[in-house]
């Protein structure tokens, strides 16, 4: 086959692979318009996106292990990647790497070790090699396929748990997709109007409709008004009886302060004026004894005068 004819081949061939598959999502995304199907479409797409801190830190190991592979001298079959006459169609990492893979999913093969084989003549080196590489041969499969694919699965679990909480929004957000994406077709093809896509997509027509489901959202609307004004007006009625009642008690409570404080100080008066009284009988006491001593020493004094003269 000429050059320009397998070009024109190739290209045909991604141009339908890229439409066969963009085709296949929009199916999956008008899917969604069913809660069945809508929850497995949207579990994929949020498992996908949840999955990519684990991919890439599976692909870390698992570059770790081909490289392994590569220096430790562990041989694969060339039959099971393919070949050509102008050699290998892969590069021996890419060759590691898809096998380091199958090793992780189950599909295991063991190790070749053809190099080694041949090192007859060093036979401790060469039991050595082969333990090593038995041994990350071992460790690959016990850690990706065993552990990191069960940590894959409780990852999918929990995403499918948030997505079925989640169903109900997940539905109605599909189907306003869906709407949208029928007034856009629409619009494109000439069958709406300007600013026709807005009424249909927000129902914003200045008149209602006599649909009787439009009635019944009106009644219930104008119930639940009614509703809530009288709910309301009875919340501030009570609540203004409540505010009397603590204004009363509060008014009550402070007259009830001041007869405290008047009778305190009433009570406090009458106590000053007993303690004056006392005070003024006991200096007038004092005084009046002060007094008579005096007397005396005078009389004393007089007496012993006249005895002298």
């Amino acid at each position: 086959m000429d050059q320009p004819a397998l070009e024109r081949i190739f290209q045909y061939t991604i141009l339908q692979a890229v439409i066969i598959t963009a085709s296949f999502l929009k199916i999956m995304n008008f899917l969604k318009v069913d809660a069945g199907f809508g929850l497995l479409v949207d579990s994929v797409g949020q498992c996908l996106v949840d999955c990519v801190p684990f991919s890439t830190f599976l692909c870390a190991w698992m570059g770790l292990f081909g490289v392994l592979y590569r220096v430790l001298g562990m041989v694969i079959p060339e039959g099971d990647y393919g070949t050509s006459s102008a050699g290998n169609l892969l590069n021996s990492f890419s060759v590691f790497a898809l096998q380091t893979y199958r090793n992780t999913v189950g599909d295991d093969a063991p190790p070749a070790y053809t190099f080694w084989d041949a090192q007859e003549s060093h036979t401790l080196i060469q039991q050595i090699m082969f333990g090593l590489i038995w041994f990350v041969w071992l460790f690959n499969s016990f850690l990706l396929m065993l552990i990191l694919l069960n940590f894959l699965i409780a990852i999918l679990s929990a995403s499918f748990d948030d997505v079925n909480n989640q169903a109900t929004q997940y539905t109605y957000k599909a189907r306003c997709n869906m709407n949208l994406d029928t007034m856009l077709i629409l619009k494109v093809l000439g069958y709406l109007q300007p600013f026709e896509a807005v009424v249909i997509s927000c129902n914003c027509t200045p008149e209602r409709s006599e649909d009787p489901l439009d009635k019944a959202v009106d009644n219930v609307k104008a119930y639940s008004d009614e509703v809530r004004g009288k709910v309301v007006a009875g919340v501030q009625k009570e609540s203004q009886k409540q505010l009397d009642s603590v204004e009363k008690k509060l008014r009550m409570e402070t007259n009830s302060i001041k007869n405290l404080v008047k009778k305190e100080v009433e009570g406090d008066k009458d106590n000053m004026d007993e303690q004056m009284r006392g005070l003024k009988r006991l200096l007038r006491e004092s005084f009046e004894d002060e007094q008579r001593q005096m007397n005396e020493q005078l009389l004393q004094t007089r007496d012993h005068l006249k005895q002298e003269m």
